[in-house]
């Protein structure tokens, strides 16, 4: 199994100091003490190890601690021109930042804040968009999905479900992977400590998804 060039796009599960486009917030830091249940090094992140044990390239790792996929963040806060996973993607869109770059796997791993923030979940929605209707997480999933296939065409776009989300948006995030044909991996049991993955919690997510892509 190999997913030779990958971006990965994602919040705090996927970031580590260092590892993500400068500014971006990160949750996970260097020089832990030594007793510290979180990553001691990038080797103990979810994805770097995927990624040695996959002989696949990173591209990018656009993750930011805290965003959104959608455009409501906490307390009701407009990431509609921040963090949201949405804006960033259209950032690098009108940048043109991958058309002279080969992507061949495209990571999603989101949702977690959008859960927490208490994001209006609204409903399924394939087309026709409006600006309104990406402050609610499901057709703004549904939105960024469909971007992303514009934007990576050549590229498999591959969805990553935390468990520990409401169970309609974990329904619709794979109805949403259903309708365009994407696979899709929801990782469900994992150490963790304040609601984020530990070391050991990495490893936890790690495995599965290379099992649930076999």
């Amino acid at each position: 199994m190999t997913f030779k060039n990958v971006v990965i796009f994602g919040d705090s599960y996927s970031t580590y100091e260092g590892a993500n486009p400068e500014g971006y917030a990160v949750y996970y830091k260097k020089q832990q003490a030594e007793d510290s249940p979180w990553p001691m090094s990038i080797n103990e992140t979810w994805w770097h190890p995927l990624l040695s044990e996959t002989n696949s390239n990173l591209v990018i790792n656009d993750s930011w601690s805290g965003s959104t996929i959608g455009y409501t963040g906490y307390n009701g806060e407009d990431l509609s021109q921040t963090c949201s996973f949405i804006k960033r993607l259209r950032n690098y869109e009108e940048k043109g930042f991958f058309n002279d770059k080969e992507v061949d796997t495209v990571f999603i791993l989101g949702g977690t804040n959008d859960n927490w923030a208490g994001a209006p979940i609204g409903e399924i929605k394939y087309e026709n968009w409006e600006e309104k209707d990406l402050y609610s997480f499901l057709p703004a999933f549904c939105y960024f999905v469909d971007k992303a296939k514009e934007v990576f065409k050549k590229a498999e776009i591959i969805v990553i479900i935390s468990g520990a989300l409401k169970g309609v948006m974990r329904d619709g995030m794979k109805e949403v992977c259903h309708h365009h044909n994407m696979r899709y991996v929801e990782f469900k049991n994992f150490d963790q400590l304040y609601g984020h993955p530990t070391a050991k919690g990495m490893k936890d997510i790690k495995d599965q998804i290379i099992e649930g892509l076999k």
